[in-house]
């Protein structure tokens, strides 16, 4: 019997094969790469689907009261409707004009009115490019008179606004600060 001889020789590997073994995953082609070491995919990519709007303030003024509730109520509920997930909606108080009218070529009063300048918001966030813009189309022409509506994105100058300042919690936390600044006085002195 002859005596077997056996040779090593190193078997020259393709980069790729290389790459698989340094990510501990068996590749033998790219089109199975991915189902046998999994996809790739960043951490900060933006979820899949069409792109959102930041918050949308819609600020509907008028000075019919029931109207301007009411189209606020209309908003909020096609808002809903149409698939925006998140609304919010607040009042802010009334502004009060008083409007006077005199009497032709002279000085005297002839009327006297104070009209009251209603305000309601509401806060659409979460909407879709395309949901937004169809709820723009809808809202423009179902506007009634007299009522005028702005959208614009929220800004914290609107959040500001929203809130209204309770005077008395104000009023009681200076009465707090005398109280400890007197307190300081009398442990120095």
């Amino acid at each position: 019997m002859l005596p077997v001889i056996r040779i090593f020789v190193p078997r020259i590997s393709s980069p790729w094969e290389s790459i698989a073994k340094l990510g501990g995953c068996a590749r033998t082609n790219f089109s199975s790469s991915a189902v046998n070491c999994g996809i790739y995919s960043p951490e900060d990519l933006p979820p899949p689907g069409p792109p959102q709007f930041a918050p949308i303030n819609l600020r509907i003024r008028g000075y019919d009261f029931t109207l301007v509730e009411h189209y606020m109520y209309y908003l909020t509920r096609l808002a809903h409707n149409v698939g925006v997930p998140n609304t919010k909606r607040w009042a802010t108080p009334a502004v009060s004009t008083r409007v006077t009218s005199f009497k032709p070529q002279s000085s005297l009063l002839q009327n006297e009115y104070e009209l009251n300048l209603f305000e309601r918001n509401v806060l659409l966030t979460g909407a879709s490019v395309s949901i937004l813009s169809t709820l723009l189309d809808v809202m423009n022409s179902t506007l009634p008179e007299g009522v005028s509506v702005t959208a614009k994105v929220m800004e914290p100058a609107d959040e500001e606004m929203r809130r209204v300042p309770d005077y008395e919690l104000v009023a009681l936390k200076g009465q707090l600060a005398e109280m400890a600044s007197e307190r300081e006085k009398k442990k120095k002195g």
